[in-house]
């Protein structure tokens, strides 16, 4: 089997585009920007994948970013995509950038790895800060999806493999981050409470424990977890929260990814660690919410992260649920019928 890549003709651009709506699905595939510049993938005379990109300048610096990378999921498993992406990154650099930045689902993981071997590295937004500048990395975030995805992390790759993070933060401080990040999103609510300090109280429980328990979560597997708050779509919470509540993403994951069976059951038993929890925290509530006053507000909170796990489809599938259906629908099905029953009986007695 031959693979051509080569630059994409204008009368092509509808072709480019359907393969990475259909390779993204409905939800994500409304992120798919309309591609003016990509290189195409033929396979016997077929285009069977695209590579979207567009320069920006940033601090007086050429930057290439890799806006979709895509693959007819008829032409999976025939290493088109590796090479689609190995030829892609070439033609940035070619092109005379100094950066090069691209935008992942946190759980993606034929993307994560086709990018982390092209030397790209995930940052955060400190990390960003310090090779853009503050203006930049706001430019960079509302030019690409960046600021309007939730569960996407941001990639960036320097000339010659140069290193693009100062050291990865431990655990401990993206659960520190991730923790003051949401309390500052769950501001306005606590504002308008009548009882801010039970609220607060409710907080620290839904959400530590979510993360404590989806640690036990990792304990059943034999690879190394770290645990990361996802950045992506932070303008999206912000603009929601000022009325209502949508937290970060944070989640544990593997320092290495692989893509097979048993990998896929591991994150799901993550999540599912996670989401027992939460349901332990509403049993709680329906037993006890009459003498202990703050488990109310610990159920509402628990509640809205079901409901997010439930909903496992791109963008929201970035909260857990999404691992879960990827590993096994049967067992979806039976945690959110579970939660549905668990919802409903809460509320018949509350």
């Amino acid at each position: 089997m031959e693979i051509i890549i080569r630059e994409m003709a204008q009368d092509e651009i509808p072709v480019v585009k359907r393969i990475s709506k259909k390779a993204f699905g409905v939800v994500e595939g409304l992120m798919v920007p309309g591609p003016r510049q990509a290189l195409v993938a033929i396979v016997d005379g077929t285009i069977a994948g695209g590579f979207i990109y567009k320069y920006e300048s940033i601090a007086g610096r050429k930057v290439g970013s890799a806006s979709v990378f895509a693959v007819d999921p008829a032409f999976h498993g025939k290493g088109i995509g590796t090479r689609l992406c190995e030829e892609g990154i070439r033609h940035l650099w070619g092109a005379g950038c100094e950066a090069l930045v691209t935008y992942v689902r946190d759980d993606n993981v034929a993307s994560w790895g086709a990018f982390k071997k092209n030397g790209f590295d995930c940052v955060s937004v400190a990390d960003a800060a310090r090779l853009f500048g503050a203006a930049g990395t706001v430019m960079l975030y509302f030019k690409t999806i960046f600021a309007f995805a939730p569960g996407y992390d941001f990639y960036v790759a320097l000339p010659g493999g140069a290193p693009v993070t100062e050291g990865k933060a431990g655990s401990g401080g993206h659960i520190h981050g991730y923790m003051l990040a949401n309390a500052a999103l769950l501001l306005p609510i606590l504002l308008r409470t009548e009882d801010a300090r039970a609220m607060l109280m409710a907080f620290a429980l839904v959400f530590f424990g979510n993360v404590l328990a989806g640690y036990v979560g990792t304990l059943f597997s034999k690879r190394q977890w770290n645990f990361r708050m996802v950045q992506g779509g932070a303008f999206i919470f912000t603009l929601i929260s000022i009325m209502s509540f949508m937290p970060f993403v944070g989640n544990w994951y593997p320092t290495h990814y692989e893509n097979t069976p048993e990998f896929r059951r591991d994150l799901a038993v993550c999540s599912m660690a996670g989401w027992a929890f939460l349901l332990g925290v509403l049993g709680a509530a329906l037993i006890l919410g009459g003498s202990v006053p703050f488990l109310r507000y610990a159920a509402i909170l628990a509640n809205m992260l079901i409901i997010f796990r439930c909903m496992a489809y791109s963008p929201i599938s970035a909260y857990g649920g999404g691992r879960v259906l990827d590993w096994n629908k049967a067992v979806f099905g039976a945690f959110v019928a579970v939660s549905i029953a668990v919802i409903w009986a809460l509320h018949s007695y509350s």
